[in-house]
């Protein structure tokens, strides 16, 4: 389910950005004719538009609030209550747990609420949920890695790989957070280098695929609650 949801809302997220780079209707019908926001990948030249502006045009605000919602409550609130449960049985501190469990609530209030605020007409809220999102998903994603490292003894073997996975993609998402903050205030070196667009994607991609990673280091459908005989039956 986590693996299916994350592409669903990745290809949705990603086919926008692709009708919004190929047809000049869906910003005409946006009222703005700003043809900055359109694609260009000539050499020295890359431009295309950001996350904001491609999910607040007609159509696919309706598209975007319906699927993020979605994946809030299907995949989102199922895999951190599934983390609170794996961190709980392998003995993690209740205090970082607990903190997870908070955190995770945040991102799944706040990770449709982005839609909803679209950057045009509520621009501030949109700009305070999105960096309430952004900001406490790497909160999240390190510790959950931090904490399942501290107390790998108390899981199998063949899941530290995966911790130690988890761990770096923790931390490779808070650069690429940092680096599309500084993008907005650095000089532009480079086709990619300071292109705030394309670090906004690349979180994006980033962040929603996180849980695909994150759901490899729970043992699935016993992750909630432990097997019984009614069930296995």
């Amino acid at each position: 389910m986590t693996i299916f949801t994350c592409g669903i809302l990745s290809l949705a997220l990603f086919t926008m950005l692709y009708l919004a780079c190929t047809d000049d209707k869906w910003w005409v019908a946006a009222g703005t004719k700003d043809l900055k926001r359109k694609c260009h990948f000539e050499k020295g030249n890359y431009q295309f538009p950001m996350v904001s502006d491609v999910i607040c045009l007609e159509m696919f605000d309706r598209v975007w609030c319906i699927l993020s919602t979605l994946f809030a409550l299907t995949c989102m609130q199922v895999n951190i209550r599934a983390a609170y449960k794996h961190l709980w049985d392998s003995g993690a501190c209740k205090g970082w747990n607990d903190a997870c469990v908070i955190i995770g609530t945040v991102l799944c209030i706040s990770f449709p609420l982005i839609g909803y605020f679209d950057e045009h007409v509520y621009k501030s809220l949109h700009g305070f949920f999105a960096t309430l999102f952004f900001s406490s998903t790497c909160f999240y994603a390190n510790i959950l890695a931090h904490e399942l490292w501290e107390h790998r003894d108390r899981i199998p073997e063949n899941l530290h790989g995966r911790i130690e996975i988890l761990w770096w993609v923790g931390w490779i998402m808070c650069g690429i957070l940092v680096i599309f903050g500084l993008s907005f205030q650095l000089p532009h070196f480079g086709p990619m280098a300071y292109n705030p667009p394309f670090w906004e994607w690349a979180l994006a991609f980033l962040y929603i695929n996180y849980y695909t990673l994150a759901s490899l280091m729970n043992p699935y459908y016993d992750s909630i609650h432990p097997l019984n005989e009614e069930t296995m039956n």
